[in-house]
């Protein structure tokens, strides 16, 4: 297990700079005694779960920068300046790299397939529906009123009329989207979800509904005009403020977490205030709140998934967002076992599975679309 670990980790530094840059693996271990006591000691079991749960406190940007700061071109070769400080850095992410792409269960991605076609719909009232993706698209939409690129659309602009046509944003499984409203507030929409809205917004209220799925919303403060999103039976109302809601109809409960600022929500009679770092869950008949880390609530915008302490059924479930499988329990107990990770919800349903299978507690076998949750042996 050591030796498959070490050797793993160099392979990424090369792979990173180039064969060229580092001569072998064992250069690197032999002239820096304490890198090599340091790659012998992460492959404790404790120590690798230890890493995925102080992954989240990585600046991968920041540390790129120092480590580029520390290297130089000179004859299409890097030099290394200060190189062991360097590849501690490189280490420690290629130690995280390690927990999501080791190999100990089949990597095909055709066994638990994203789903990558379908595309991403505006319907606009009274004019159509369209495929936002292709940009071909943006001709037939009234450009003065919307700005359209494959990643976002904008309802700034010069607006001389006073009709207002309602908009409808959808979703897909796997994909997310970002919106920027007539009032300058952003909404992140995560997979199969549906935001519907207007174009402009008259009176004294801002209001957009969520209609289905998970979204993340930064609103612009105003103070005359306060901003209401409502689900199916839940009204959130805020003055300008970060939250996120996840409503999605197949979930038995909704989500309503707070990131700043303050929300007040309410279901039939019932009210709740959140402050920041607080999470009202909403069932049928009740609402409570918790504390909870907001960061990792909403780190699916910027495409990663944040779990901690998070039940293994619950994890599935919230998977069932970007990939399409069916699941089975070798014995229900298994739902009940708790685990904390940090993945990209771009990698494959394989990586995610390896990551949890890492920590010992369980294991899993694929069968064509159906994912089997074992006891570890």
């Amino acid at each position: 297990m050591k030796e498959n670990i070490n050797k793993y980790i160099l392979d990424r530094i090369l792979k990173v700079f180039g064969d060229e840059t580092i001569k072998s693996s064992s250069e690197i271990l032999n002239e820096d005694r304490d890198i090599h006591n340091w790659a012998d000691g992460i492959s404790e079991h404790k120590y690798l779960h230890n890493k995925i749960n102080a992954y989240r406190d990585f600046d991968i940007n920041k540390d790129w920068e120092i480590l580029s700061e520390k290297t130089v071109l000179k004859r299409k070769r890097l030099v290394w300046v200060k190189y062991a400080a360097s590849v501690i850095v490189v280490l420690s992410l290629s130690c995280f790299a390690y927990l999501i792409s080791s190999r100990l269960i089949p990597s095909n991605e055709n066994l638990v397939s994203k789903y990558k076609n379908e595309s991403i719909k505006l319907e606009i009232e009274g004019q159509g529906v369209y495929n936002i993706e292709d940009t071909t698209n943006a001709n037939k939409i009234d450009n003065d009123k919307i700005n359209i690129s494959k990643r976002s659309i904008s309802y700034i602009g010069h607006r001389t009329d006073t009709i207002v046509k309602w908009n409808k944003l959808i979703t897909p499984r796997a994909k997310k989207y970002k919106v920027e409203l007539a009032d300058g507030s952003i909404v992140w929409l995560n997979s199969r979800t549906k935001l519907r809205f207007p174009d402009k917004f008259t009176g004294n209220k801002r209001i957009v509904y969520l209609l289905e799925g998970e979204a993340y919303f930064e609103i612009q403060k105003d103070i005359n005009r306060e901003f209401i999103v409502w689900t199916d039976s839940i009204q959130v109302k805020v003055l300008g403020t970060k939250f996120n809601i996840r409503a999605y109809s197949n979930f038995k409960e909704k989500k309503i977490t707070l990131k700043e600022g303050s929300v007040e929500l309410s279901k039939s009679d019932k009210k709740q205030i959140l402050v920041p770092n607080m999470q009202a869950v909403v069932s049928e008949n009740n609402i409570t709140s918790i504390k909870v880390n907001a960061n990792d609530i909403c780190s699916w915008v910027n495409s990663m998934l944040i779990y901690k302490t998070v039940r293994l059924d619950d994890i599935f479930q919230d998977l069932t967002k970007y990939y399409d499988f069916d699941l089975e329990y070798e014995n229900n107990e298994l739902k009940n076992k708790y685990f904390s990770i940090a993945v990209k919800n771009r990698d494959s349903i394989s990586d995610i599975l390896k990551a949890i299978e890492l920590t010992g507690k369980v294991q899993f076998t694929i069968q064509k679309n159906k994912i089997i949750v074992k006891t570890k042996k």
